[in-house]
């Protein structure tokens, strides 16, 4: 009899029904006139015919950069989600000009100096009209608020001679600097006042005088008058920063070294994936990596889970020492007693007392641990061994999908690296060997980004099937399945460009030939991308081709084999519903 858990798949067989999962896809080949019936054939045909040189690669050295910027006419693969968010990228010169536009707005409204309009629109978070209106209505209450002074409280002749307000140097009034306060400082002071400011964060855009209690801002216009160019770019990069992060509808590509910003408009899901132009995909919603299938939450849980799989470490390899509750690592096996490495203080392992309360005489003793309460150290407690082993088991289930996600991480960002080679370094070079147009190579640089973004959803595959539910690991076989032939495909994918670059690098293809191993790796590639497309909406909707039968209470059960055993001796019970699903 078969177990009252199962899992049943509807209509087909494993196979068929992850085949079933996809479009029905048919591709026929022009110069031999062949039917291909699915994506695996065409599959088989392409690994037949590809052209290649073997399994070694051309070794380049290319230069250092975390950043690679792509020509605009360059399409990138994404998932096809049920919803898309149109978003436009803008160079830090464009959104340096939208902010500019901002405060021309307010300057052309308020009779404000630039720096002023900076200070004003960054207290009121950007928003112009607000701006606008709560100085027009309110000028007396605002200027004190955001740190622009009507009048100066601190009054200094420039023909008296005072120390600056922090060293002790005297200067003439009119060889030190002060804002909309009056109070005066030296340049030397002010310049490293300023320089720190900036050095600790974007808080230096709410920078105020450095005298005691006083509230007067330190504007834009003291940073450009004196500070390092090095600084001024910072505070730069800090004001923009600010700017956008106002912005609901825009966010700054997290890379590290990019400069870029992406606007969305239109209606689109917040929780959608987009790709910067230096290739960095993240998640709109949590400006994290990309981390489909799986929800930002259950990033967070994946990342936390470090520290709880930490404590199950602990628990399952560690005794406490009595003495001085250090963790002790236990050695399974042979040995009974440690020696704490801190206190040097000898213990049993299984009851904490010291060995001499193991001896039988004072000539012999033997390991013979009673857990004897009153030689029992205070303080110490025995580890549940119940508890210990589903530590074990939670950690080594733990190390086993890390080390997937570990492993597809390193392949993505190979896959990165190798096309960050191939376009600093081997691009131009096949350009000068065949002698054709930038684009006419850009399946290479296609294969290159689709091949990294099917290591990136391998790698969420692994988070999301380890989150799975008890009830929703009936499911396993099938995502086990899924992801063994997901992986075989980017593989056979990658074997592909390796094998065409090395043989375009060599000069073994002929020219004549490139339209037929463009053709080859543009099917293979949209092959990759069409099967990944549809594992990510089936991963997303949970796999409803699976279910599963509940597990009946012991009740049921009882009921169910009453049933049986009347129904085996002949009798006519009364109708009864199915005693599983009553």
């Amino acid at each position: 009899m078969s177990s009252p858990r199962q899992f049943i798949f509807k209509r087909k067989s494993l196979r068929k029904l992850f085949s079933g999962l996809f479009l029905d896809y048919h591709h026929h080949r022009q110069d031999k006139g062949d039917e291909i019936d699915d994506d695996w054939e065409l599959i088989e045909v392409q690994e037949e015919e590809f052209p290649g040189a073997g399994e070694e690669d051309i070794a380049v050295d290319g230069q250092d950069s975390d950043v690679i910027d792509f020509p605009d006419h360059l399409p990138f693969p994404s998932f096809n989600f049920p919803e898309t968010i149109k978003f436009k990228i803008l160079g830090k010169a464009d959104v340096r000009q939208l902010l500019e536009d901002k405060i021309s707005m307010l300057c052309s409204i308020v009779p404000l100096s630039r720096a002023q309009a900076i200070v004003l629109l960054h207290h009121f978070k950007w928003d112009v009209d607000r701006a606008q209106d709560e100085w027009l209505e309110r000028e007396k209450k605002v200027r004190p608020a955001v740190g622009l002074f009507e009048r100066p409280v601190a009054v200094t002749s420039y023909a008296s001679v005072r120390p600056c307000g922090i060293c002790p140097e005297k200067l003439p009034g009119n060889m030190s600097l002060a804002v909309s306060c009056g109070h005066q400082f030296c340049r030397p002071c002010w310049t490293e006042y300023i320089s720190k400011a900036i050095g600790d964060g974007p808080r230096c855009l709410a920078l105020r005088c450095p005298s005691p209690s006083c509230g007067a801002a330190v504007g834009p216009d003291m940073v450009d008058l004196l500070v390092s160019e090095k600084d001024k770019e910072k505070f730069e990069n800090h004001l923009l920063k600010s700017y956008l992060i106002s912005c609901e509808e825009a966010k700054w590509c997290p890379a590290p070294g990019c400069e870029y910003a992406l606007f969305s408009f239109g209606d689109g899901d917040s929780s959608n994936n987009v790709t910067c132009r230096c290739l960095y995909r993240f998640c709109w919603k949590c400006t994290k990596e990309a981390h489909s299938p799986v929800d930002c939450s259950t990033v967070d849980k994946w990342m936390s889970e470090m520290s709880v799989q930490s404590e199950n470490w602990m628990l399952a390899n560690t005794t406490p020492c009595p003495n001085c509750k250090l963790p002790i690592e236990a050695i399974p096996g042979y040995k009974h007693f440690e020696q704490c490495t801190s206190c040097k203080y000898e213990f049993c392992c299984e009851c904490g007392a010291h060995p001499s309360n193991h001896m039988v005489t004072e000539q012999y003793w033997q390991y013979n641990c009673r857990l004897d309460n009153s030689l029992r150290p205070a303080g110490f407690h025995i580890v549940d061994g119940q508890k210990r082993e589903l530590a074990k088991k939670s950690l080594e289930r733990y190390n086993s999908y890390y080390q997937q996600w570990v492993t597809t991480e390193s392949c993505r960002t190979d896959a990165l690296t190798d096309l960050k080679l191939f376009h600093e370094v081997q691009l131009p070079m096949l350009r000068e060997i065949l002698m054709i147009p930038p684009k006419e190579l850009d399946f290479l640089v296609e294969a290159h980004l689709q091949i990294a973004e099917c290591w990136q959803l391998l790698k969420w595959a692994y988070v999301y099937v380890y989150f799975l539910s008890e009830e929703e690991r009936l499911k396993m076989p099938l995502l086990e399945f899924m992801q063994g032939q997901a992986e075989d495909l980017v593989k056979l994918l990658h074997k592909h460009v390796v094998e065409l670059k090395h043989s375009l690098l060599q000069g073994d293809v002929p020219i004549k030939r490139l339209k037929d191993c463009r053709n080859n790796l543009v099917q293979l590639t949209g092959v990759t991308r069409t099967h990944f497309d549809k594992m990510a909406m089936a991963l997303n909707s949970r796999l409803p081709e699976v279910v599963f039968i509940p597990t009946p209470s012991t009740r049921k059960m009882s009921r169910l084999k009453i049933w049986q055993e009347e129904s085996s001796s002949g009798d006519s019970p009364s109708p009864s519903p199915s005693p599983m699903f009553e």
